[in-house]
């Protein structure tokens, strides 16, 4: 089943008018927007597991809670602590922090690596190794960076639901604004081992399995783990402490293990 958009325009002042030609027969799964001259309308998209997803536009001052109401509540196959909002406003910002950190990382190594060959230019024997090895870092520590960039996900806002009557009158219950997203999905099945380990994979959860115990899955940790550095990444989008702190493992779970980069 193939279902086709078409805009079609009309106006609200001669509709009130009485013009019959601008009272146009609705249909099911229409939307009525009606704009203004000073502004756009404010509008929202709700997907996922809601009772009737869609884009909702917003009151004035109209927070999370309101329009989880007005799309009806969760489904009963909802899983609200792992909702994910993505905030235009807030991408925008994180973009522009984000390559002003790359491009200071960039050129803060290329000048380690360049001081370095410097030192070791007259060393006798050592020195062509020296740079070479030098290279072969700067190359690797670059390509991290990268990498780093494109695993963050820019303009999330971390909120923490349990459910909407809860959320009611909390700080997660924040104002919304214009062209937020907001996806609810279903309960997650599975832990998601990344990084240093010799087989990176997701694997099913299981009640009373640990830390451990899932990095074990994945092959256990590469000689080049920094275990100090460990972190989990919650269904909401929230981190874990430090590794002797993060033991307790719940579905949706993310296991980083960075890797150890020698000086």
């Amino acid at each position: 089943l193939t279902y086709q958009t078409k805009v079609i325009s009309f106006s609200p002042k001669a509709l009130f008018q009485g013009e019959k030609a601008e009272d146009l027969p609705l249909q099911r799964m229409d939307q009525i927007v009606v704009g203004s001259q000073m502004r756009p309308p404010n509008v929202v998209l709700l997907e996922g597991e809601v009772k009737r997803p869609g884009h909702f536009t917003l009151e004035t001052g109209e927070r999370l809670s309101s329009v989880l109401k007005r799309a009806g509540g969760f489904t009963s196959n909802a899983f609200p602590d792992g909702l994910v909002l993505v905030r235009e406003s807030v991408r925008k910002r994180q973009q522009a922090e984000l390559e002003r950190f790359i491009a200071s990382e960039r050129q803060r190594l290329t000048a380690e690596s360049a001081s370095f060959a410097a030192g070791t230019a007259g060393m006798t024997g050592v020195g062509a190794g020296a740079a070479a090895a030098g290279s072969q870092a700067l190359a690797l520590r670059l390509k991290q960076l990268e990498s780093v960039g494109s695993q963050i996900e820019l303009g999330r806002v971390v909120v923490h639901v349990q459910s909407i009557e809860k959320l009611e009158g909390t700080e997660d219950d924040i104002l919304m604004e214009t062209r937020d997203r907001v996806a609810i999905p279903q309960p997650p099945k599975t832990v998601t081992i990344i990084g240093s380990v010799k087989n990176p994979s997701t694997v099913v959860y299981r009640v009373g399995l640990d830390l451990d115990d899932y990095v074990e899955q994945a092959g256990g940790m590469s000689e080049d783990a920094n275990k100090k550095q460990l972190y989990v990444m919650r269904a909401n989008g929230s981190t874990g402490g430090t590794y002797v702190r993060i033991k307790d493992m719940k579905p949706g779970d993310t296991i980083v293990i960075p890797q150890k980069i020698e000086a």
